[in-house]
């Protein structure tokens, strides 16, 4: 067969917004509003300095059902950069963009090719004159697809390479909606030698022989899509012999950064260690700005400060100030205090005081488990039972139960002995 190569992406989520980000600073915000376009752009010119074959895209190109305007004509202007080079692109829809969503009426590039949704349909490509690979896919009907549809792929065309093109959650992987689901076992029996999945923001290579693939998303949209974001590179041998290469195309980068401490014994040496760390993050990210979460953990006799009213706030805005103006920028759009004050815990649990009893209280409820959140509902039963509460903040996750009982034996040390000792 004929060596050929290709890109595999997929989650664009043309006209995703930040979620859950406010930023202060106009020009920050309008970078990040555009982050996923210029992820985009990031693609399209991968695809035409490696000279690819052709792309696949699979799935949730846009990040409504809508779509929006303008990113349907950004998405135009990249398949007509591609054609110009002689780059094919094959793309499904997924549970963002199903194909019953509103659809503008825009005159798509004749070098793309939109799957349906009713069947599996095969399109075949060539390669230095001569059909080579063999490429098959189906999108989603509507956002919510519960069919198995990796059951209705028959593998393909004899004598080429086969490449499965689809939206599905393989194995029901926890944290994203189970939609088109199935199991390794029904892409292994399609007889297909590269499956090019999409859903999963995560990059993850779950089977080899055949491959089975989710390159992730090209850009990270919150504090859960932490690290480089970008597609696979695939480069397929004369033997059919599959390499994959990761290729970076975020335009900012999410990172979460813990700093214990227990060392710094003045605000002003924790606020330089800060800094130091906060500018290792900004050489780990390859020239992009970073949006970053900071938790302080461990022990230290400043940590009642740090915890005092407007303290966590202060210092998070002395940070911002120091990184927001750089290029390329850090915002840090959350400060956790998960430090707790220099004593010995351990002994006080096991006083007779009411101190001791307090701590004591803290850990049963820790043992719990999941009987704690129900003994929580039970104790805020009265504030959740206001609709517009439960509106705005909704039910409790176990880190935010968690965070509640630190604050409250924080709130025990300091009132009743003295704060930090």
């Amino acid at each position: 067969m004929k060596p050929f190569k290709f890109v595999h992406a997929a989650d664009l989520h043309l006209g995703s917004p930040f979620k859950g980000l406010s930023a202060r600073e106009p020009n920050v915000a309008e970078f990040l509003h555009h982050a996923a376009f210029l992820a985009f752009d990031k693609l399209v010119s991968l695809c035409i300095e490696s000279k690819a074959d052709f792309l696949l895209l699979a799935g949730d190109i846009f990040d409504t059902a809508g779509r929006g305007l303008k990113a349907q004509l950004v998405f135009r202007e990249g398949l007509g950069r591609l054609r110009a080079h002689g780059i094919r692109v094959f793309a499904v829809f997924g549970n963002h963009d199903p194909l019953s969503g509103r659809l503008c009426p825009v005159d798509w590039p004749e070098n793309v090719h939109f799957f349906g949704a009713e069947a599996v349909e095969e399109v075949i490509v060539e390669i230095s004159g001569g059909p080579a690979v063999s490429v098959s896919g189906i999108s989603y009907r509507e956002s919510a697809e519960r069919r198995n549809l990796a059951k209705e792929f028959r593998g393909g065309t004899k004598g080429l390479f086969k490449i499965g093109l689809l939206h599905s959650n393989v194995g029901r992987e926890e944290g994203y909606e189970p939609y088109a689901p199935c199991e390794i076992s029904d892409l292994i029996r399609a007889e297909i030698d590269y499956w090019a999945l999409g859903h999963v923001h995560e990059r993850k290579i779950l089977h080899e022989d055949p491959y089975v693939v989710y390159p992730g998303n090209i850009q990270g949209r919150s504090i859960r899509e932490q690290g480089a974001r970008g597609c696979f590179f695939v480069t397929v041998d004369g033997l059919g012999r599959v390499r994959l290469d990761f290729r970076p195309l975020d335009a900012a980068r999410w990172t979460s950064l813990a700093l214990d401490v227990g060392k710094f014994e003045s605000m002003g040496r924790l606020e330089d260690a800060i800094f130091s760390a906060v500018e290792g993050l900004l050489k780990g990210a390859d020239g992009r700005p970073v949006i970053c979460r900071l938790a302080l953990t461990g022990r230290s006799s400043i940590c009642g400060e740090l915890r005092r009213e407007w303290g966590a706030d202060e210092l998070i805005q002395r940070i911002r100030d120091r990184f927001i103006k750089q290029d390329p920028f850090v915002l840090v759009e959350g400060l956790s205090i998960d430090c707790m004050p220099a004593i010995d815990l351990e002994r006080m649990r096991k006083t007779d005081d009411f101190l001791g009893f307090l701590l004591r209280k803290a850990d049963e409820l820790r043992g719990l488990g999941g009987a704690r959140a129900v003994l929580f509902e039970e104790v805020l039963a009265r504030l959740f039972s206001d609709r517009r509460v439960k509106k705005v903040v909704g039910g409790l996750t176990p880190d935010e139960l968690e965070g509640m009982l630190k604050e409250a034996e924080f709130l025990c040390l300091d009132m009743l002995e003295g704060g930090d000792r």
